[in-house]
């Protein structure tokens, strides 16, 4: 039976390092839950992060549901930190608010 990596049609998979696979499930046709689910214990760190404009790009402020994407860490046993990430500049008060929306959509999306 060919390994899980091999089915996803991505170099990435096979590399040592695969997070760059799961910043761009996209790239190779596959949700993040499937990446994560492939990735497994390779996982070395996630980007919560969604192609939208501006602060929607943080989790909890634009239209993904990462409640999946925690599912599918958690049936991996991943130990890392999920890390909420956005390209620009924000005002440090609003990035701060930001941000605390953002901790507490993923804490509320890990209980699910």
């Amino acid at each position: 039976m060919a390994s899980a990596a091999n089915r996803v049609p991505f170099p990435a998979a096979r590399m040592t390092n695969t997070a760059a696979l799961v910043a761009m499930p996209q790239a190779c046709g596959a949700s993040v839950p499937e990446v994560i689910r492939v990735c497994g214990q390779q996982l070395l760190f996630l980007y919560a992060w969604q192609n939208q404009p501006e602060l929607g790009q943080l989790p909890g402020h634009g239209p993904t549901d990462f409640a999946p994407w925690l599912q599918a860490l958690a049936r991996v046993n991943y130990p890392g930190f999920v890390n909420a990430f956005m390209h620009g500049h924000v005002e440090a008060d609003a990035m701060s608010a930001a941000l605390t929306q953002s901790r507490d959509y993923l804490r509320q999306c890990a209980k699910t």
